[in-house]
């Protein structure tokens, strides 16, 4: 029992450090007045008790979440090495695996959301070309 704490422990910490890392490499632009951003910045001087108030936040609040997700594209089209998005989504399933039907369902929106915005600015543009 106490090796699986030590391992729920250090799992914690883990995923803390990471969402730590990423607090400083997002788009701050895009989250301003969030919650999810004065909690990133409570964790980020220390307090590892926001830690579960970012969890719950992000899995009751699909705001919170798509602009943390936005965020990150936002930071990744910027940077395209810097790989934000991929990381902050890795991070939030080993939060909770939960966390991946949401992402889901955000990338099946933001995709489709492309893929309309590319067929209307084709049809403006007098192209014939279609998209499949």
């Amino acid at each position: 029992m106490i090796e699986t704490d030590k391992q729920v422990l250090n799992s914690y910490e883990a995923c803390s450090e990471r969402l730590i890392g990423l607090y400083n490499q997002l788009d701050h632009s895009g989250l301003a007045g969030t919650k999810i951003l004065a909690l990133l910045g409570k964790l980020k001087e220390g307090d590892t008790q926001t830690y579960t108030e970012i969890k719950e936040l992000l899995l009751n609040e699909p705001n919170e979440l798509q602009k943390l997700l936005l965020s990150a594209k936002k930071a990744d089209s910027i940077n395209p090495q810097s790989h934000i998005y991929r990381e902050i989504t890795l991070t939030l399933i080993d939060i909770d695996p939960s966390f991946g039907d949401k992402i889901r369902a955000f990338e099946d929106k933001y995709s489709s959301n492309k893929s309309l915005e590319t067929s209307y600015l084709l049809s403006l543009s007098g192209s014939n070309i279609e998209r499949v």
